[in-house]
């Protein structure tokens, strides 16, 4: 049996064990010893304060149970091909989280193409507007983390956002860190006033939740409790990385964490006066519902938002005519 320790690693028998370091950046080593690494182990890396960047070298081939359970401030992750399986929770509590990066990943022509054919062109990646890929081992990933696939995406999608907690959308530069995340269908130029508007709307946080169809709306209100926002995630193929070889395609895939929405503004007429209601909606992993829909402001006609009695007033006519 070997073993190995020292002041911040301890393995046996190719698993590391335990790791007592104190990096920002890690890059985890191929060898201890003579010894080579295949496993992070059950634990190896819980609590790891200080971690925000891990790459996992190439060679590993299995995530242990709650390996990187708790590392709260852990933002990236960079898993290697030889990676095939992850066990439960290995990234549970990394609520920083936002990617992990699958470097490497060898594809067939006919894979890369069933993949790439249903997505989208998105600031130099390919998004998935299909079902999540049926690959276990990405479920399984996925499942680790507690966050549910988003993929697939509504048809006819604009503009896609990403907010990395739901806290980030009640500051005041919520809509300035969101329109910089992905844009489908090209660049949609926000005025000044737009974005004052926007700004000035998640000031006083959110309404009221929604159905997925105003026909849905009326048993939806009904029910006691609604299903709640979950953490999802993206599949996406980094397209700058894609690399064909020998009729084989090595790709890198990002599988992107958050709480991802798109916006609208639904226009409406009361009492003689434009308005338009803005809203977001964001991916849920409910099965009987694609999304929910939070109604955040009322809008008058020159752009700022109503107010809060004039703005059930609209809402209320709005939910009139979409119900006749």
């Amino acid at each position: 049996m070997a073993n190995y320790m020292d002041q911040v690693y301890a393995a046996a028998d190719g698993v590391l064990l335990s790791y007592a370091g104190q990096d920002v950046s890690l890059k985890i080593t191929t060898k201890l010893g003579y010894m080579p690494i295949h496993t992070i182990g059950k634990g190896a890396l819980m609590d790891s304060d200080k971690l925000q960047q891990v790459i996992v070298p190439v060679g590993v081939r299995r995530i242990g149970e709650k390996a990187f359970f708790g590392c709260k401030n852990l933002k990236k992750v960079y898993l290697p091909d030889s990676v095939v399986e992850v066990a439960s929770c290995a990234f549970c509590g990394c609520h920083a989280l936002r990617e992990l990066i699958l470097y490497d990943m060898k594809l067939t022509g006919q894979q890369y193409q069933s993949l790439v054919s249903s997505g989208l062109r998105v600031n130099g990646s390919t998004l998935l507007l299909s079902d999540f890929p049926d690959d276990k081992f990405l479920k399984d990933l996925v499942a680790s983390t507690s966050a549910s696939p988003a993929n697939p995406l509504p048809l006819g999608l604009k503009q896609l956002f990403t907010s990395y907690s739901l806290e980030d959308e009640k500051g005041s530069g919520s809509i300035d860190r969101n329109l910089q995340v992905y844009t489908v269908g090209g660049a949609e130029q926000k005025t000044m006033t737009e974005r004052e508007a926007f700004r000035s709307s998640m000031s006083g946080g959110f309404a009221q939740t929604d159905a997925k169809t105003e026909e849905d709306n009326d048993a939806f209100e009904k029910k006691d409790i609604f299903p709640i926002i979950v953490r999802t995630a993206l599949f996406t193929i980094d397209d700058s990385r894609t690399i064909h070889r020998d009729g084989a395609v090595i790709v890198t895939a990002v599988i992107h964490f958050g709480y991802h929405f798109w916006q609208s503004q639904v226009p409406i007429v009361c009492n003689g006066n434009q308005y338009s209601i803005y809203r977001r909606h964001y991916l849920t992993a409910e099965q009987n519902l694609c999304y929910i829909r939070r109604d955040v402001a009322v809008f008058s006609g020159d752009g700022t938002v109503t107010n809060q009695e004039e703005a059930r007033e609209v809402y209320a006519r709005y939910k009139l005519l979409s119900i006749l």
